[in-house]
C-alpha cells in the first residue's frame, strides 16, 4: 500500500476520479533485479491479458545493466549475468566496484564507452518498441526517469531517449532522497518518498488530459518537481557531467595490486577480489570482464599493455584469449599449455578514436575457467597492470 501505484490508485478512488465512468486500477508489474530489457520483454508478451489503457514506465539508473545471472555450478548469483551462454557469464554492473569496497557507480553506469552504450542502445529500442506496441493498441504510455545520483543520468537518459526518436512524453521525477523520504534500512522510498511520485504522476495524467482531475482535489506537487513534458537534453551540460564523472574515475594506468576504492569504480565488471591468500593482492578475471583507462591528453594513444597472470591449472589449458579494445576485437592470444613463469604482457593496438572521446575500454573474453564447491564463480586468470600508451 506504501507504493507510489497503490497510492495513486487510493487518490482515484477517495477523490471519485473515473474515465468513462469506470473506476481506474493500478497494477504493479516491475520485478526486483529486472532490467529495462527484461520489463518490456514480460509487458509485451502479456499486454492482451493486463490490456492497459495506460502504461507508466520509469526507470532508473540500475535498469540499463545486468544484474544476476548463473556461476560456474549453475546456482543463481548478483555476481555474474548470462549474457550470451556460449560467451560465459561475467556480469557488466553498475556497481562492479563495490566488491572492492568502492562506492558510487562504476563505468558501465555512464555512456563513456562502447559496453556502456550498448546497452542505452539496447534499453532505448526496447522502451520504442513497447510505445509503438501500446500506440497500434489505440492506447497511451508515459515514460519518466528517476533522478537518484545525480543529474548525469537524467541528462544521458534525455540524450538517448530523444536520440531513439520514441513518440511518447516523458518526465523527470525524483524523491529527494533523505531521512524523512528513504526506508531506514536503505536508500529505496518510503512512503512520502512515493507519495511524491504519486502526486506528479498524478498531475503528469491530469495535464496530459488522460485522467483528469479537478483542480481543488489535485493534491500538492513538490516544488522541485516540473511539469514539464520530454524536456530536450542539454549537450553542454551533459559534456560537463560525463568529463566530471571520468575525471573522478580514470586514469591511464592500474596498477591491480594496489586497486584504490575510486580506481576499482572504473571496472565495467567480471573482476572480483581473490580469496586465495597467495595471490590475494591479484584480483581474478571471469570468462568475460572488462575495465576503462583515461585517454592520453591531446593525442590518440596507439596500444593497450595489460600484464596477467594464468594459473598453471591443467583446467585452463589450452588457454585463448580474446582482447577488445573500443569494442573491436584488436588481439587474440593462445597459450598452449603453462609454462613457467605464469606472468604474461598482453598488448593491443587502439582503434580510431573521436576526438571527443574520454575513456579506452579494455574487456577479455575467454572459455577457460576453474571452479570449486567453495567458490562456484568462474575463475580464469589474474590481472596484475594495465596502461594506455
Amino acid at each position: 500500500s506504501d507504493r507510489f501505484c497503490d497510492q495513486i490508485e487510493q487518490f482515484y478512488g477517495r477523490a471519485g476520479v473515473t474515465v468513462g465512468g469506470k473506476a481506474i486500477e493500478l497494477y504493479a508489474v516491475g520485478i526486483d533485479s529486472w532490467t529495462t530489457t527484461q520489463e518490456v520483454a514480460y509487458l509485451s508478451s502479456r499486454i492482451s491479458a493486463y490490456d492497459p489503457d495506460v502504461i507508466l514506465v520509469m526507470t532508473t539508473a540500475n535498469d540499463i545493466t545486468d544484474i544476476s545471472g548463473v556461476t560456474g555450478a549453475g546456482t543463481v548469483t548478483h555476481a555474474f549475468s548470462p549474457e550470451h551462454r556460449a560467451n560465459g557469464s561475467g556480469v557488466f554492473v553498475d556497481f562492479a566496484g563495490h566488491q572492492f569496497g568502492a562506492m558510487g557507480p562504476s563505468m558501465i553506469f555512464s555512456d563513456l564507452v562502447p559496453e556502456a552504450r550498448k546497452r542505452w542502445s539496447k534499453a532505448m529500442l526496447a522502451l520504442k518498441s513497447l510505445t509503438e506496441l501500446q500506440h497500434r493498441r489505440g492506447k497511451m504510455i508515459l515514460h519518466s526517469v528517476l533522478v537518484i545520483y545525480g543529474d548525469y543520468f537524467s541528462e544521458m537518459y534525455k540524450y538517448h531517449f530523444h536520440e531513439a526518436r520514441i513518440e511518447a512524453p516523458f518526465i523527470v521525477t525524483r524523491y529527494f532522497k533523505n531521512e524523512t523520504t528513504k526506508l531506514p534500512h536503505d536508500g529505496h522510498p518510503n512512503r512520502l518518498g512515493h507519495s511524491i511520485f504519486r502526486s506528479h504522476f498524478v498531475h503528469a495524467l491530469d495535464r496530459l488530459g488522460w485522467v483528469p482531475v479537478p483542480e481543488n482535489a489535485l493534491p500538492d506537487l513538490h516544488e522541485g518537481l516540473s511539469l514539464e513534458f520530454s524536456p530536450a537534453p542539454d549537450l553542454t551540460e551533459l559534456r560537463r557531467h560525463r568529463r566530471e564523472f571520468a575525471d573522478e574515475i580514470l586514469k591511464t594506468s592500474l596498477d591491480f595490486r594496489r586497486l584504490t576504492r575510486v580506481e576499482a569504480r572504473a571496472l565495467l565488471g567480471g573482476i572480483y577480489p581473490n580469496r586465495d591468500r597467495r595471490d590475494k593482492a591479484l584480483p581474478w578475471a571471469s570468462v568475460r570482464s572488462g575495465f576503462a583507462l583515461k585517454r592520453l591528453p591531446a593525442a590518440t594513444p596507439e596500444s593497450i599493455e595489460v600484464m596477467i597472470r594464468i594459473p598453471p591449472l591443467i583446467e585452463l589449458f589450452p588457454f585463448h584469449l580474446d582482447v577488445y579494445v573500443n569494442g573491436e576485437l584488436t588481439k587474440q592470444y593462445d597459450f598452449p599449455e603453462p609454462r613457467e613463469s605464469a606472468i604474461y604482457k598482453l598488448v593491443a593496438q587502439v582503434p580510431p578514436m573521436a576526438e571527443d572521446d574520454l575513456a579506452v575500454e579494455v574487456v577479455f573474453r575467454t572459455k577457460s575457467y576453474y571452479t570449486g564447491i567453495v567458490d562456484a564463480r568462474m575463475k580464469s586468470f589474474s590481472l596484475v597492470s594495465a596502461q594506455v600508451r
